[in-house]
């Protein structure tokens, strides 16, 4: 394996993917890294190099300007993200990687968006047993599990001075019980504002004369949605803090409760409190009839239980069985490093060169005829 492409496409999968182009820059290789316009100032601010891929005006002109850019570069194989946009750009990479018989394996940085219709990755690579038990009841493509490139750089992070530089913008906070709650878009997530809606009303009746404060984080790429949702919380006579602009790991460092509907920041808060140690626990809303659909169609509800008890997070699918008391923060002992004798990076090199070695010995394996 010489020669890779890696696809940005959505910014939660460009945290994975950074990590892992970063890690491939001392193996010898050439790296192609083309990303959508929203992750060009990512992949900048990590100093990696990139090709930056804007949207046609329809789906036939962006085909071709993917396909001059993988067939210039002629890939060993190309690594793709996950987004639940149509048409983006991890989606037309694929068709054109299997147009040119490229393999293209897939990174699945979040669970709750996995395609169910072709075109398919040649391989999933996935980061927890939730998402290989998702993957590997579906039958359609290989699945590898591998750690977290993108929740191994929290061991590098400093909890106590987080706190402090958050704390320094808002020293009002301190000794607050803070719920952080991560938007998402109720475009590709319909009845996510009012279940976000319900859920804060919900917390201001458990939490009532209690000192609770409410952070609110919007979605990068869809920031009207906070708009909308300041509209719902002033009628309901609910105040909040806006920490749309601050770095996400500070936000974590003083959360108490992170709550979204399919949001990934749910998972990152898991792992944020395994590594440095912090208390705190995540949240899926899942009560609204449109987004508990989701559950079922990953299979995961006969395993809520499991999971939840696995994970320091749970699914709240019913809005009146909300009770702070019943579901205390658990502390992380900050010993996830322990288990981790390869690191994630050099886990997905590995895989993906198994992968490449097998689907060589496939080809090449001789067909039988009968005579």
């Amino acid at each position: 394996m010489k020669k890779i492409a890696i696809i940005f496409q959505d910014v939660g999968a460009t945290l994975q993917l950074v990590p892992i182009s970063q890690g491939f820059q001392g193996k010898n290789m050439d790296i192609l890294n083309l990303c959508s316009k929203r992750c060009g100032p990512i992949l900048e601010s990590r100093g990696l190099r990139f090709t930056e891929l804007l949207r046609r005006g329809n789906k036939a002109d962006s085909l071709k300007e993917v396909h001059k850019q993988i067939v210039s570069f002629s890939p060993d194989i190309v690594l793709i993200g996950n987004s639940s946009q149509k048409n983006n750009l991890d989606q037309l990479v694929m068709e054109v990687s299997k147009s040119l018989d490229i393999p293209c394996c897939q990174f699945v940085d979040f669970w709750g968006e996995i395609r169910v219709s072709p075109p398919f990755p040649d391989a999933y690579i996935t980061f927890d047993e939730i998402g290989y038990y998702s993957l590997t009841q579906r039958e359609l493509t290989p699945v590898y599990c591998v750690d977290s490139p993108k929740h191994y750089e929290y061991c590098k992070l400093d909890l106590a001075a987080l706190r402090s530089l958050f704390f320094m913008k808002f020293p009002f906070l301190k000794s607050k019980i803070i719920t952080s709650v991560f938007l998402q878009s109720e475009i590709y997530l319909p009845g996510h504002l009012k279940t976000i809606s319900n859920f804060v009303e919900k917390i201001k009746e458990k939490l009532q004369g209690r000192a609770h404060k409410l952070l609110i984080k919007s979605h990068p790429s869809y920031p009207e949605d906070l708009e909308r949702l300041k509209v719902k919380l002033s009628a309901l006579n609910i105040e909040f803090v806006d920490v749309s602009d601050i770095p996400i790991e500070e936000v974590f460092s003083v959360t108490r409760y992170a709550a979204s509907c399919l949001s990934t920041c749910t998972i990152d808060f898991r792992y944020f409190c395994e590594y440095l140690g912090h208390e705190g626990i995540g949240i899926f809303l899942t009560f609204h009839p449109l987004i508990s659909q989701w559950l079922d169609r990953l299979g995961l509800k006969n395993r809520k239980e499991q999971i939840t008890l696995s994970k320091n997070f749970y699914f709240l699918e019913n809005l009146d069985d909300f009770d702070l008391s019943r579901h205390t923060p658990l502390k992380g002992e900050g010993t996830l490093l322990q288990t981790q004798t390869i690191l994630p990076v050099h886990q997905v090199y590995e895989v993906l060169k198994s992968f490449l070695i097998k689907r060589k010995e496939r080809a090449e394996k001789p067909s039988l005829h009968l005579l």
